[in-house]
């Protein structure tokens, strides 16, 4: 689940919500990718919670182009919606805050 191709399937996105638990950070864990299809065009609500460090999102198209990100500071809570993403496959990129 560290890079793009073979980042855990979340599945096909339906009315109700698809969750994944999980951590990422440290030496052997540097960020974590997850896959999940659209079969029409939807808004889409992504949120990290219950976070104990700076974990920041990015949301990627089938291309691995950054088509939203979610950066807020420390413990806050990740909260982005995407409006009219069209029927396709989309990433999801969780990765810590890293002060370079």
């Amino acid at each position: 689940d560290d890079t793009i191709r073979s980042g855990i399937p979340m599945g096909t996105l339906a009315s109700s919500p698809l969750t994944q638990s999980g951590t990422v950070g440290g030496a052997a864990d540097i960020h974590d990718y997850f896959s999940f299809t659209l079969s029409s065009t939807r808004n889409v609500r992504f949120q990290l919670t219950g976070l104990s460090a700076d974990i920041d999102i990015e949301i990627m198209d089938s291309f691995g182009r950054v088509i939203g990100t979610g950066a807020n500071g420390g413990t806050t809570s990740e909260d982005l919606t995407l409006n009219g993403l069209l029927a396709g496959v989309y990433y999801i990129r969780v990765f810590p805050f890293v002060v370079t």
